[in-house]
This record gives C-alpha cells, structure tokens and sequence, in this order.
C-alpha cells in the first residue's frame, strides 16, 4: 500500500523533518533543525505545532444521531451541546476498545464529528457502519487537516491573531468564518498542554499553515510521544486494546454504568480487574520500553511497561506499566527486567507532569 502523504508534507520536507512511516502516513518523527528534546521543551514552555492531519474523521448525521452515539459509545452525550466536546471509548461486544476517540457536538440530537485513531480509521468506521443502522455514518478523513497548538502560550498568541478565539472553553469548539470554508478550532490536545487543535479543510489548509507557522516550533511525532507519556495519556496499542480492560486503564471516568445500555457494558460489568495502569521513575539510565518486564522485592513477575521513554522535563526514566492490582499497595519499590538486568524504579502518582 502506498504510503499517504498529509498536505503539509512538502512543508516538512522544507524544513528538514525527518519524515518516517507511521499509521500508513509519511509524517516528521522530529526536524534535523533543532530534535525531540528542543521540540519538547519549546511545547512544554512556549508553543509546539504538530501536523495531526493524518487523524481520523467520521460523522454521524441524521435524526436519532443522539440515541446512536449513546449506544455506540461509553460517555454520556445526552447533556452535550452543540460548540463542546468529550473524549470517550468506543468499545467491541466482549468490552474491548476498540477505540479512543474525542466526539464534537456539531448540532445537538443530530450531527456529531468523531476524532479517531490514525491506525484505527478502516476498522473504526466499519464496526461504526455495523452498528449505527437508524443514520447516515459519513467518511471524512479525506476531507480535513489538522494541526495541533500547543503550550502555555499557546492561547495567547492565536488570540491576538483570532480575537474570537478569546471565549473558547476547554472541550469546546468554535467555527472561524473568515476563510469562506468551515475551519473547526477545539480546544483540546494530546500533550498535557493548553491549546488548540485546528480542523481545516485542504482548500484553506496552507493558507492558515502560513498563518500560524510563526507563533511556535514545529515538533514531530517523537516529542508528541514523550508529551503524552509525562502527562499520563493513554496510546491506543499500547495502554489500550481490543482484548484489554478499560478500567486498568484507569479511564474508568470515560464509563458511564449509569447508562441505560451500551455496547460492550454487559461484558465490562463481568470483568475482574486483575491490573493497574501505574507510574514508574528512576535516577538509573536504563529507559524502560514497553513490553518490559516488571517484578516485585521477591523477583516475581507482576506486569510489564506499556509505555517508557526519558522525560526531557524531569531529565529521568519514566514509565507506565501495568501491575497486577495484587501487588498496587505493596510498597513503592519494584524492578524493571530488560536486556539481563534488573533495576529498581519507584512509583510514583500520575501523572509525571502536569501543567
């Protein structure tokens, strides 16, 4: 399969993005300029832009598009107005993810815009085909790019280039009209970081590109990694799957029992927590990657990483591991197993950092 390319592309190869495969999408792991760590840090203390174009988009349209969503997935949208947004799980018969995604209220009752996983779009709109019967199920990823604002002056800098923007709540949205085509711009984002996540379509995409281009760093795939794990966001494939528990996850919160039904509740209900999504830190040098093993003070297995990576914020190793919920009271003390070694990390609260 041919290798898609966003509509920024030529623009990462222009300023030196060291362009990698990633979902079935060329896309910049880091630009030769200045590397993950500096990217890092300018998001962490200035702005980050990252091209999140690759990011999929279905609709669900139509009378009844409420009662849908509810039963398709496991937040509670019956309160949600039109201008918000809500993350949420999107779950398979056995209770399962099959997704994580964010939903945009577009018009209450009746139209609602899913965000979802790069990697998850074909599988993603087939189960939502299957299961959304009584409205029309739209495939719009073609149809938008997408670029994420993010750090702590993040706001104030499209503010003085958007005055409209001034009003914009976390988890909403608002439409910018002067672009004659329907630009989206949440507030919402995968980094830990206030900010923004612009919705465009391709026919005003490089003209609010050159717009934007000056109020931050342009960061890659790599430092959008290590963001996410310091502030303890899940990633789909590695702290989230189709035959994994939500709740061990600790997005219990994203689970609303309360529901009369969803897909997947019936299944969830029945599943015992036998892991614990917990944070783990070390003054060693060994990075803890995922799939390493993680052992108790008597050298027994208990788990194993999910995500690691050094903190260019905390100047450590960091991880999320998954531990079995036997073993979560028993001290902070535990080992990491790789390569022959084995280290000793402490716990510590989620997440690594927050803002």
């Amino acid at each position: 399969m041919e290798t898609k390319k966003t509509i920024f592309y030529d623009e990462h190869v222009k300023h030196k993005g060291k362009m990698v495969p990633f979902a079935g999408w060329s896309l910049p792991v880091e630009y030769a300029s200045h590397g993950l760590k500096v990217e890092h840090k300018a998001t962490r203390s200035d702005v980050g832009l990252f091209d999140v174009s690759h990011m999929g988009e279905i609709r669900i349209l139509g009378e009844g598009a409420l009662v849908e969503i509810q039963n398709l997935l496991t937040q509670d949208f019956s309160k949600l107005k039109a201008g918000k947004a809500k993350y949420s799980l999107m779950l398979n018969d056995e209770g399962g993810v099959v997704d994580d995604l964010i939903v945009y209220c577009i018009e209450e009752n009746k139209n609602y815009l899913l965000c979802v996983n790069a990697s998850n779009i074909d599988k993603d709109l087939s189960w939502i085909q299957k299961n959304v019967t009584k409205c029309e199920v739209i495939h719009e990823s073609d149809k938008w790019a997408q670029v994420a604002i993010q750090g702590p002056k993040a706001m104030e800098k499209l503010i003085a280039q958007f005055p409209e923007l001034f009003e914009l709540k976390r988890f909403s949205w608002y439409e910018l009209k002067k672009y004659g085509s329907k630009v989206m711009v949440a507030r919402t984002g995968y980094t830990g970081e206030d900010g923004v996540e612009i919705f465009m379509t391709h026919d005003v995409a490089l003209e609010i590109w050159n717009q934007i281009l000056p109020m931050g760093m342009l960061c890659g795939l790599g430092a959008r990694n290590t963001l996410r794990i310091e502030a303890g966001y899940p990633l789909y494939g590695q702290e989230l799957g189709e035959d994994m528990n939500p709740l061990e996850a600790g997005l219990g919160w994203t689970i609303k029992l309360d529901k009369p039904d969803f897909i997947g509740k019936a299944s969830l209900i029945k599943k015992n927590k036998e892991f614990e999504l917990i944070a783990i830190t070390t003054d060693e040098k060994l990075i803890p990657r995922e799939k390493y093993i993680i052992l108790n003070k008597d050298k027994k297995e208990i788990g194993h990483v999910t995500s690691g990576t050094l903190s260019p914020t905390l100047d450590k190793p960091i991880a999320m591991a998954l531990v079995k919920v036997s073993e979560v009271g028993l001290g902070g003390e535990l080992w990491v197993r790789a390569r022959g070694r084995e280290m000793k990390f402490m716990r510590q609260a989620l997440p690594f950092y927050k803002s």
